[in-house]
C-alpha cells in the first residue's frame, strides 16, 4: 500500500450501487486505497458465502466482516451485547485500517462503523437507497457530512438535515445495458425474468415451483434462485421443466458478465422491491411483478415497488396473497396488456436521475480533498 494514498470504506447492506461508484473511481483512475466492511455469509448460520463477500472480494478489494444487529426491531440483552460488540471490533477496525473517508450504503451495519469513524474524526458520506428511510439511515444521518438521496420523495425525512441533503439519484450497474439476447430460448414466447436478489427468494422460488409447469406453457423462464445452504432451493428446482414448450434455464447466481444477457432477452421481470432492481427496471424500461418483503425495514419495498405501479408498468402481489395461482395472474395480465405495460415502463427513464456513479465520485473526491 502508498502511505501518500488517502484510503476509503465503503460499508452499507446495498452493495450493488456501491461496486457501480468503485467501478467509476477505478476508471477515473483515483489514487486511493478501497477497504469493504460488510456481511460475509448471507444469514445468520448459513453457511454459503454471500453475493457481497465474493462480488467484493472478486474485485480485489480487502473485505472485513463485521456482525451487528438491527436495535429497533429486536431490543433485548442479545441484541444490546450484539451491538456493543460490533461498536467495539468497528473501534478496531477504524484504528488499523485509518480511513480518510467513510462511505455508507445504508443499513444497520454501517451503524456502529459510522458512530466510530465519527468519533475518529473521520468524514462520512451516506447514501440513502429507498423511497423511505430506514432507523438505521436516520442515525447515521446525525454523523455524517453529507447525505445522498435516490428519491425526492425521501427528503421529507432528512428536513433537519437539508444543508448537507442532495438528491443524486441511485449508481447503476452500467453492464444492465450491454449484453446480447440469449439464443438458447424458445423465440416464438416471451421471456420472463425471476430473481430473489443477490440471494435469492425462498418464498418467490416456492410460488413458482408450484406454477412452473403452466408457466413454461406459455414463457421462457430465466430463474435465479441463490445458494441459500438451509433451504437448497437450486438442489431441489434443477431439474424441473424438462419437456415444456418454454426453456426453464436455473442459475444460482447471475454475473455481472451475465446481467445484460438475462436482461436484454426479458420482456417481464418477476421480482422483490429492492432499491437496486426497482430503479433499474425504471431506466431499462421492463414491466414487472413485484413481491415486496413483508417485514423490510419501515416498509421500504412496498413504497419502493409503489413507484412502478403509480407509473403503470408493475403489479405488486403481497407476501401474504402470493401462490402459484395468483403469480399466473398477474403474468396473464401483463401478457394481455403488454403493449400499454411497455409503454409505461419506457416513460419512467426520463424520471430518474442518470449517472450518479460520476457524482458520488466526484462527492468523493471533494470529501478527501477536505
Amino acid at each position: 500500500m502508498d502511505n501518500n494514498k488517502k484510503k476509503i470504506l465503503f460499508t452499507g447492506g446495498h452493495h450493488t450501487p456501491a461496486v457501480s461508484v468503485i467501478a467509476q473511481i477505478k476508471k477515473q483512475r483515483m489514487l486511493v486505497d478501497l477497504v469493504w466492511v460488510g456481511h460475509k455469509f448471507s444469514m445468520t448460520n448459513d453457511t454459503s458465502q454471500s453475493a457481497e463477500f465474493k462480488e467484493i472480494t472478486g474485485l480485489g478489494i480487502k473485505f472485513i466482516e463485521l456482525k451487528a444487529s438491527k436495535m429497533y426491531k429486536n431490543v433485548n440483552l442479545g441484541s444490546v451485547l450484539k451491538f456493543a460488540i460490533s461498536l467495539i471490533v468497528s473501534i478496531r477496525i477504524i484504528k488499523k485500517e485509518k480511513p480518510d473517508l467513510i462511505v455508507s450504503f445504508g443499513g444497520y451495519l454501517a451503524v456502529p462503523i459510522v458512530i466510530i469513524g465519527k468519533l475518529f474524526k473521520v468524514k462520512v458520506i451516506s447514501h440513502e437507497q429507498t423511497r423511505s428511510s430506514g432507523f438505521a439511515n436516520r442515525v447515521i444521518a446525525y454523523f455524517a457530512d453529507e447525505i445522498l438521496l435516490t428519491w425526492p420523495s425521501s427528503a421529507k425525512f432528512y428536513t433537519k438535515f437539508q444543508d448537507k441533503t442532495n438528491i443524486v439519484g441511485l449508481p447503476v450497474r452500467k453492464n444492465i445495458f450491454e449484453g446480447n439476447k440469449l439464443t438458447n430460448l424458445n423465440q416464438d414466447l416471451l421471456t420472463i425474468y425471476i430473481t430473489g436478489g443477490k440471494q435469492g427468494s425462498h418464498t418467490i422460488n416456492l410460488a413458482v415451483e408450484e406454477s412452473l409447469n403452466k408457466i413454461l406453457q406459455g414463457f421462457n423462464v430465466i430463474h435465479q434462485v441463490g445458494s441459500n445452504s438451509y433451504y437448497k432451493d437450486f438442489e431441489r428446482m434443477k431439474g424441473l421443466g424438462q419437456g415444456k414448450t418454454g426453456k426453464y434455464i436455473i442459475l444460482e447466481f447471475v454475473g455481472q458478465d451475465e446481467i445484460g444477457s438475462v436482461f436484454q432477452s426479458s420482456d417481464i421481470v418477476i421480482t422483490r422491491g429492492g432499491a437496486n432492481i426497482i430503479y433499474e427496471l425504471g431506466l431499462l424500461g421492463k414491466p414487472a411483478v413485484i413481491i415486496p418483503i413483508a417485514n423490510s425495514s419501515h416498509n421500504e419495498q412496498f413504497e419502493n415497488a409503489k413507484f412502478l405501479e403509480e407509473n403503470g408498468s408493475a403489479i405488486i402481489i403481497t407476501e401474504e396473497t402470493l401462490s402459484g395461482s395468483t403469480l399466473l395472474d398477474s403474468l396473464k395480465s401483463i401478457k394481455d396488456q403488454l403493449n400499454v405495460y411497455e409503454s409505461n415502463a419506457k416513460k419512467i427513464n426520463s424520471k430518474l436521475e442518470k449517472n450518479t456513479d460520476v457524482s458520488i465520485t466526484e462527492k468523493i473526491s471533494y470529501w478527501l480533498s477536505k
